[in-house]
């Protein structure tokens, strides 16, 4: 079913809601290995896996985003909007 301008925009919040939220559980999680002096053995290997991690957030949040795209400023102009071709 397709989907209203207003139903489009609540999907794309959630997702870039998503993508916000693992980031701040990224950051979180390296500030308190930072903390630990975890960091100073694992360098390398931490930031490999932060790198990757951060990649996956990324492209998990594009794909998304790919099947919702932006609406442009007519179809935002008309709540009734929908992806249907009419």
């Amino acid at each position: 079913m397709p989907l209203t301008t207003i139903e489009r925009h609540r999907v794309r919040r959630a997702i870039a809601d998503t993508l916000l939220n693992a980031l701040e559980d990224i950051v979180l999680r390296y500030r308190q290995c930072e903390a630990s002096g975890e960091l100073d053995h694992l360098v390398d290997l931490r930031v490999e896996a932060l790198t990757a991690e951060l990649a996956h957030h990324l492209e998990v949040a594009r794909s998304s985003l790919r099947r919702y795209p932006a609406v442009t400023a007519g179809q935002a102009a008309d709540p009734r909007h929908t992806d249907q071709p009419n």
